[in-house]
């Protein structure tokens, strides 16, 4: 993604309910979190953690990785299977 083409996106829905973007990232920032692993579900939100990340924490991540999400024999993500 060229740089300055992200554009704005919601930190807060009208729900009051803050976005997965920024509550990963506080998140992360408060529990000093310095590798990320994540579904690569998740990778269209990337750009915007990253985002968020850089206006919230001055300390960088030393690794940010996305990996397939592992699923059941029935074909469902195994941390949504019931």
């Amino acid at each position: 993604m060229a740089a300055g083409s992200l554009g704005d996106f919601v930190v807060k829905r009208a729900d009051g309910v803050f976005s997965y973007q920024l509550a990963v990232v506080l998140d992360d920032a408060a529990m000093g979190v310095t590798d990320v692993l994540r579904g690569a579900d998740l990778l269209d939100s990337t750009p915007r953690c990253s985002s968020a990340r850089r206006s919230v924490c001055s300390r960088r991540l030393t690794t940010t990785c996305r990996c397939s999400a592992h699923r059941t024999a029935a074909g469902c993500r195994s941390a949504t299977a019931a």
